[in-house]
């Protein structure tokens, strides 16, 4: 049986631009239960080459205050992620949720302890038990750079 979806709807979907991803904050609630935590990674990316140590951030939003997030890379390392930041970019972007945007950007210092291919997944948990998982993002961490051993005189 096929449904009749309203034009209207069509105006609120995902627009892939180049590799840009442009959302309105109608678009990204229609994708889940309005009580669902929901957000964004920004680093690292798919495909990033890192140091042993690097920086993950990105922002949550939710319709309740109390937000947990946490990260965990190749499903070993846990890491709770603590430090919120406003997000200027993220209350314009979501306007329905101003009173919860003070806080949406989060970040965190992690160090993964080998080189090699890795794994993150970072996810959003709210007080009532709701969870909203991004990734896998698949990233590289380099092996240390041997330094040059000069011999004197030369």
């Amino acid at each position: 049986m096929l449904r009749y979806r309203p034009v209207q709807r069509a105006r609120r979907a995902v627009m892939l631009i180049g590799l840009s991803l442009v959302l309105s904050s109608e678009c990204a609630r229609d994708r889940l239960p309005a009580t669902t935590p929901f957000g964004f990674v920004d680093a690292p990316v798919t495909g990033a080459h890192l140091q042993p140590t690097f920086l993950v951030r990105g922002w949550a939003l939710d319709d309740e205050r109390a937000l947990t997030i946490s990260a965990t890379i190749d499903r070993k390392i846990h890491v709770p992620i603590s430090f919120r930041v406003a997000r200027e970019d993220v209350a314009r972007a979501f306007p329905r949720y101003a009173r919860h945007t003070a806080r949406a950007g989060w970040m965190a210092v992690v160090t993964v302890p080998a080189p090699g291919r890795h794994s993150l997944v970072v996810r959003y948990a709210d007080s009532a038990g709701h969870t909203y998982d991004i990734g896998p993002i698949a990233f590289e961490v380099d092996p240390p750079a041997v330094p040059a051993i000069g011999v004197a005189g030369k």
